[in-house]
């Protein structure tokens, strides 16, 4: 992980007016990029936001001209939604309203397995059937074109209102609201399903509708919209409507979570609401979870809410279960995470959970993570991404993989062939690392601002909650937290999965703080740096201060070693000469040439170099790790870089120059030869080295054992038919091959030349 220094911000004196005093406020505005006191004032307080007219969104009018008719017409409406809490609470929310204004109105919420994201045909064919006379979809439909012109040749309008991703064209609907039509940056962009449904009911009527925003406020959260402009005013004032809700299923739900509906804020919804609503859809039949939103029957909402809990419990164990595989794949082919992208698939998982656990894969391991179900030689499943790669944007740049593909710049859902996955994942590798850059694995650790154990009380947690509500897009400030150690410390959870500790400074103040799933079982014991947020906790009416642990860094007390005084000839850029090698050699006969490959004969490779005053890399090495172990092997004080490219070898070639060289260590060393000899030979990586001792093994061409010190024994196998995991093998060698080659691009082009070695003597 890379740490940065927090960036001291100075606001003016308007800001700092605006914020009543509060320079952590005022500091956090100019970080987002909020410098103007009136766009600071609308910020912080919704009734200061001028709310954008819903007329500003695509075809708004045809959809309220055609939503006015139904009504007056008394039409057969059918509303369709979906079964995520973002489509749940859509639905609940064009129900409800519709049914208010006098509609004659009916709602359909597809099942996850069997119809999945959209509309699926066959149930549409049912619906028309039954007999209706417009479809008014919610987070969905943009790209239902077949199941649109369905609809209209049997006489039925469809009005489409969606949020996600546009295709190459529209669907022939009546009309097409989606705020991605609309240009980047405009205030209504970023609204989610149920915010574009808020707007419609508002356009509709005329007027604003506070009694719908709790409706509003579950979908924003559930659905991780971007808390930006009139997505951020309908969250801020649709927590209010929550805290004060008369809608008899939420207060069941409420009750059986055990929130309080007076200090009911985002993180509430997110981790005690959503994950009870989403259960429904992700297991169930999600229509559960909308009766529960619509019902006035106090008996039926308490019965309702009681089925949600059963239903979140069993997905927390199928959860766990599945995380438990997951991971279980990765430790038995770790060449999987040699990828820009995971993914990974499995008979047996439930394909309403895969989401969850792919969100949790991607914050631990910093990429995005597609888990598929497989089902009859089709896969399905779910993406979730980082900051910095447009997941469905990657997903259809590889389209020609996929069957159905759909979702969002940090979620998506797909299905393709079961015999398309590893071309698929190693298509979608490139394309993600081309979004990424070169080097996407280091965490960015940028803290806000600096704080101290005394400073973590309640009025400072006070002073944060006034840029509330987080999410995506305003993250609460995160703060970094010097020379601390650990106290005391406990597990948490039923799994043990998170720590809490006492932090304590040199002069004995201390302060609560948790980390929840942390990576680590313990805490080191010396002095720390932490990063971490701080909010209030209210659980069961006692409130009190936490800090969150976000990330951890040992400080090491020993006296920083002196800059780098290396000498540095950079002449990378220069085309190679005929005969390079040799006149590097005359010219420098003290040198140590590190030269691996097919250049080996001009050079010393890794395990030959020695200490000299002047390195010379020929080669580009192939690593990190590999680089600062040739560094710190020859200790220059000179250093000559030429960087070489060699040509990426085909897996066949690979293989067979190992099977070489392997046949020359029974013949010569006794069937001996270092693993480090290998690689530096073969200008590979010693991981993509032992791929390729395997890819060997399990055709049955050699028996090989590899000691603790690295050195390979290796005897010829009787020959016996390709093993049934050799075409995985390949396919993990031809990654580790493609990695290296793109490390060493990126050596060439974009690294900066400085010492690999510590900074710390």
């Amino acid at each position: 992980m890379h740490w940065a220094r927090p960036v001291d911000l100075t606001p003016s004196e308007a800001l700092i007016d605006v914020a009543d005093g509060s320079l952590l406020v005022a500091r956090r505005l100019l970080q987002l990029g909020i410098d103007d006191p009136e766009r600071a004032r609308a910020f912080i307080d919704p009734g200061c936001y001028t709310p954008t007219t819903p007329f500003a969104l695509p075809d708004m009018e045809r959809a309220v001209e055609r939503l006015q008719q139904a009504i007056d017409r008394r039409d057969r409406l059918l509303v369709w939604g979906d079964f995520d809490m973002d489509g749940q609470s859509a639905t609940a929310l064009l129900y409800s309203a519709l049914k208010t204004a006098g509609a004659h109105v009916q709602y359909h919420v597809p099942l996850r397995d069997g119809e999945g994201h959209g509309i699926a045909e066959h149930t549409l064919q049912a619906w028309l059937k039954r007999g209706i006379d417009c479809i008014l979809t919610c987070d969905t439909g943009t790209e239902a074109h077949e199941a649109v012109a369905m609809a209209s040749h049997a006489g039925v309008d469809v009005i489409v209102t969606d949020h996600h991703t546009l295709g190459d064209t529209l669907p022939a609907a009546a009309a097409v609201v989606n705020p991605m039509r609309l240009p980047e940056g405009h205030p209504l962009r970023d609204l989610p399903g149920v915010g574009v449904a808020y707007k419609l009911i508002e356009a509709l009527q005329g007027r604003d509708r506070p009694d719908l925003l709790d409706l509003a406020a579950l979908g924003i959260v559930g659905d991780v919209a971007v808390l930006r402009a009139d997505t951020r005013y309908l969250l801020q004032r649709g927590l209010e409507a929550l805290r004060l809700t008369e809608r008899t299923g939420l207060k069941a739900l409420l009750e059986i979570a055990e929130i309080d509906p007076a200090s009911l804020n985002e993180s509430h919804i997110g981790f005690r609401i959503a994950p009870r609503l989403n259960a429904q859809g992700r297991l169930g039949d999600a229509a559960v979870s909308v009766e529960l939103l619509t019902t006035h029957d106090q008996a039926r909402a308490a019965e309702l809410a009681n089925q949600l809990e059963g239903m979140n419990a069993r997905r927390k164990y199928e959860t766990s279960a599945i995380e438990a595989a997951a991971l279980r794949q990765l430790e038995r082919d770790p060449a999987l995470l040699e990828y820009a992208v995971i993914v990974l698939a499995h008979r047996e998982w439930t394909g309403g959970i895969v989401g969850i656990v792919a969100n949790r894969l991607a914050e631990r391991f910093q990429r995005p993570v597609i888990l598929l179900a497989e089902r009859d030689g089709v896969l399905t499943g779910s993406a979730r991404s980082v900051i910095g790669v447009n997941i469905t944007e990657a997903l259809r740049q590889n389209s020609r993989f996929l069957l159905r593909v759909g979702g969002h710049a940090m979620a998506a859902g797909m299905s393709l062939k079961a015999a398309d996955l590893f071309a698929f994942r190693k298509a979608l590798s490139t394309t993600v690392r081309a979004m990424r850059g070169a080097d996407p694995r280091e965490q960015q650790i940028v803290p806000d601002m600096l704080l101290s154990l005394p400073e973590m009380n309640m009025a400072l947690a006070d002073e944060i909650e006034r840029l509330a509500p987080f999410g995506n897009g305003n993250a609460p400030p995160l703060f970094l937290v010097e020379n601390v150690h650990v106290a005391i410390q406990r597990k948490l959870g039923r799994d043990t999965a998170h720590l809490e500790v006492q932090l304590e400074d040199a002069n004995g103040h201390r302060a609560t703080a948790r980390w929840w799933n942390a990576p680590l079982e313990s805490l080191p014991g010396g002095l720390i740096d932490v990063a971490c947020t701080l909010r209030k906790n209210d659980y069961k009416g006692r409130i009190e201060t936490i800090a969150e642990i976000t990330a951890i860094r040992e400080v090491d007390p020993v006296v920083v070693a002196p800059e780098d005084t290396t000498e540095w000839i950079d002449l990378r850029s220069r085309p190679l000469q005929p005969g390079i090698l040799e006149k590097l050699r005359e010219a420098e006969p003290d040198a140590s040439i590190w030269a691996e490959g097919d250049a080996v004969l001009g050079g010393l490779r890794r395990d030959q170099l020695v200490p000299a005053d002047t390195l010379i890399v020929y080669t580009a090495p192939p690593s990190d790790d590999v680089w600062q172990a040739a560094f710190e092997r020859v200790r220059p004080k000179r250093v000559m870089v030429l960087a070489e490219v060699p040509q990426p070898p085909e897996v066949n070639v690979l293989v067979e120059t190992t099977a070489r060289m392997l046949k020359g260590a029974i013949s010569r060393r006794n069937g001996e030869i270092g693993l480090s000899t290998l690689a530096g030979a073969l200008a590979q990586r010693e991981s993509t080295v032992r791929l390729a001792l395997r890819w060997l093994e399990y055709r049955g061409l050699f028996a090989i054992q590899i000691s603790d010190d690295g050195i390979i024994h290796v005897s010829v196998a009787p020959a016996s038919g390709p093993d049934a995991d050799t075409q995985a093998v390949e396919r993990s060698l031809r990654a580790a091959i493609d990695e290296t080659t793109a490390y060493r691009r990126y050596f060439v082009r974009e690294k900066r030349l400085r010492s690999p070695l510590p900074s710390h003597a």
